[in-house]
């Protein structure tokens, strides 16, 4: 397999401007959000929003960046939908799943599962770079909703669910992103929206800054 050849430019400051290869072609930093309904949610809202582009607010020509969300989907559902990825070949992938999967098993098997697919997807696939989000919180819900919990539970399991992560991933040479702006009451009472489950403008708006940093973050480390 031939390694990637590339170049990177940088203005006076050290900042980054572009990544050129061999050949003084100008390279795109290939980004991909891949997980349940919160993606596929998240690109809707930026779709209607006056001030968000697809790209992040980063320079179009040098992002490109995919939104694959499956509504509902567990770890087993993006294992069986793991062409989207091959086929679009990110430097970058960021997974959002594990909410749905703590409905009905524990922790520890979520851990479990993650990390294998994190494995899959490094080793197999050769994804150069995998980083999964924290699991939020869920809220009480103000209407009926299909998969209800108890919420304490929920959210007790969810903190263990993200231990283990922070842990469990370092060994694989992954890592854990952590979601800033959902964990004080008042957070966590504006980001969702009555079900409990899904956020709400404000709960966008927040995914979409921290994905933003989770990107530039990245970028610069792997060049």
């Amino acid at each position: 397999m031939l390694e990637k050849l590339f170049f990177v430019l940088r203005n006076r400051n050290g900042g980054l401007t572009q990544r050129i290869d061999a050949r003084g072609h100008q390279m795109v930093y290939k980004v991909q959000f891949f997980g349940h309904s919160f993606v596929k949610h998240l690109k809707t809202f930026i779709k209607n929003s006056t001030d968000l582009s697809y790209s992040l607010n980063l320079p179009g020509q040098d992002f490109m960046i995919q939104y694959t969300g499956l509504p509902g989907a567990r770890v087993e559902d993006l294992r069986n939908n793991l062409d989207n990825v091959t086929d679009f070949k990110p430097d970058l992938l960021v997974l959002i799943i594990g909410t749905n999967d703590l409905f009905n098993r524990s922790p520890c098997q979520v851990t479990s599962n993650i990390v294998d697919l994190v494995d899959t997807l490094l080793f197999l696939h050769r994804v150069p770079k995998v980083v999964v989000c924290q699991t939020l919180y869920r809220t009480p819900p103000a209407r009926y909703t299909k998969y209800a919990v108890d919420i304490e539970e929920f959210n007790l399991k969810v903190d263990q669910l993200n231990r283990n992560l922070d842990s469990a991933l370092k060994k694989v040479t992954s890592s854990l992103w952590r979601l800033k702006g959902f964990w004080a009451e008042k957070s966590v009472q504006t980001a969702f929206v009555s079900d409990g489950v899904h956020l709400s403008s404000e709960g966008n708006r927040k995914l979409f800054k921290n994905l933003r940093a989770l990107v530039v973050t990245c970028r610069k480390l792997q060049d």
